[in-house]
């Protein structure tokens, strides 16, 4: 069947329109494929934190707590005073086996910023994390009250601001 002089003008409005529509379609593949190649500064996920508890504990108390044995430390190390302190950290929409940089903030009178172990991402995705903290760079005697934040920190290098902080309860040290 051959087309009619009425016809060509129909064909020809298809045969434009979807060429049209095929440029279009190609120009938002190559965006969306640009997009995705483009480093972004971000947070690759989110991070919750709950601080359950902090105690008194001295150097020796957190060895033993940790089944250390340090046979050789002098006395007066095992006599530092401290703060033991139990965190939960959840994670969501990071990769298996990202590692998040954490932070331990002891804030008040006076302010000292500690690294803790890092968290590693697993396909739980939460830890039950706990540390201890010297505490006796403190002035003496000692003002109150203080508190221990914990800082969670995007993979790479800590920037300033965390994904998350969560401070504990107020205490006083003795």
């Amino acid at each position: 069947m051959t087309a009619t002089a009425g016809q060509r003008p129909a064909v020809r409005a298809v045969l434009a329109a979807g060429a049209v529509a095929g440029a279009v379609g190609s120009i938002i593949a190559l965006a969306v494929a640009v997009y995705h190649l483009i480093p972004r500064s971000g947070p690759e996920g989110t991070v919750a934190i709950r601080v359950l508890s902090t105690s008194p504990m001295t150097y020796g108390e957190w060895l033993k707590h940790e089944g250390v044995r340090m046979p050789g430390l002098p006395a007066a190390r095992r006599r530092t005073p401290g703060r033991f302190i139990l965190y939960d950290v959840s994670t969501d929409h990071f990769k298996s086996g990202a590692v998040l940089p954490v932070r331990l903030v002891v804030n008040g009178p006076a302010t000292r910023t500690f690294s803790a172990d890092p968290l590693k991402v697993t396909r739980g995705k939460t830890c039950g994390c706990k540390d201890w903290i010297p505490l006796d760079w403190l002035p003496r005697p000692p003002r109150g009250p203080y508190t221990i934040e914990v800082d969670v920190h995007q993979p790479g290098p800590i920037g300033e601001t965390p994904l998350r902080l969560a401070p504990s309860t107020p205490f006083t040290v003795s």
